[in-house]
C-alpha cells in the first residue's frame, strides 16, 4: 500500500437546491469573472466497494465538468487541505 501527500482543496458550498455541498479541487482561484471563484480538477472518491451518498451527488453534479465558476455568495467555505491518500483495498476476490 503506498501513501503520498498531496495538497488539495476543500469546498463547501450551498447548491441551487440550498444544500450544502462538499467537494474536493486541485485548483481554486480567483476568476476574471467579478464575484465568481473558479474551480478545477474536482476530485472523487474511486472506490469500488464504498458508496458515499453525498460524493454520488457531488458526482452527478459536476458530470463532465472540468471547471466550474462559483459565486462567493454561494462560497460557505475553502480550506487547503493536506491528506494522506491511500489506495483501497478490494475485499473480494476479483473471480466473485
Amino acid at each position: 500500500m503506498t501513501e503520498k501527500n498531496e495538497k488539495y482543496f476543500k469546498i463547501q458550498f450551498i447548491d441551487a437546491k440550498k444544500e450544502i455541498l462538499t467537494f474536493y479541487a486541485k485548483s481554486v482561484n480567483p476568476s476574471s469573472y467579478i464575484g465568481l471563484i473558479e474551480v478545477s480538477n474536482i476530485l472523487f472518491m474511486d472506490s469500488e466497494i464504498l458508496i458515499n451518498p453525498e460524493d454520488e451527488k457531488v458526482r452527478k453534479e459536476f458530470k463532465g465538468v472540468k471547471r466550474t465558476f462559483l459565486p462567493l455568495s454561494a462560497i460557505v467555505r475553502i480550506d487547503e487541505v493536506e491528506e494522506s491518500k491511500t489506495k483501497v483495498l478490494k475485499l473480494l476476490p476479483d473471480n466473485e
